[in-house]
């Protein structure tokens, strides 16, 4: 994975920060979830600082559902998870267009 490649590569140099800017990001799978908080647990352990900036309004609601459930394993398989990532990332989107009624 070429985002996981690119962090393992900044990190090797042992940064106080990195910032991760998702402006372009407007959907993310399970894989680049479990990058980033990787990414963030590694950083944090050597005492640096791990900040994520511009989440698009579905990608942050990953994060927020992410974070409320550290530990449950609630897919059978990355596909699932996916599938599910998805569609919550699609409700969110849909959510913010105007609606004609």
């Amino acid at each position: 994975m070429d985002l996981e490649k690119k962090v393992d590569s900044i990190l090797s140099s042992s940064p106080k920060v990195i910032i991760l800017d998702m402006e372009g990001v407007s959907y993310i799978s399970s894989m680049g979830v479990s990058v980033i908080l990787t990414t963030k647990k590694n950083l944090e352990k050597t005492g640096g600082v791990f900040i994520m900036a511009n989440l698009q309004p579905q990608i942050k609601k990953v994060f927020e559902i992410v974070a409320t459930l550290p530990n449950l394993r609630i897919f059978a398989s990355i596909e699932e998870a996916d599938v599910y990532l998805g569609k919550m990332q699609q409700d969110e989107i849909e959510k913010k267009k105007p609606h004609l009624d």
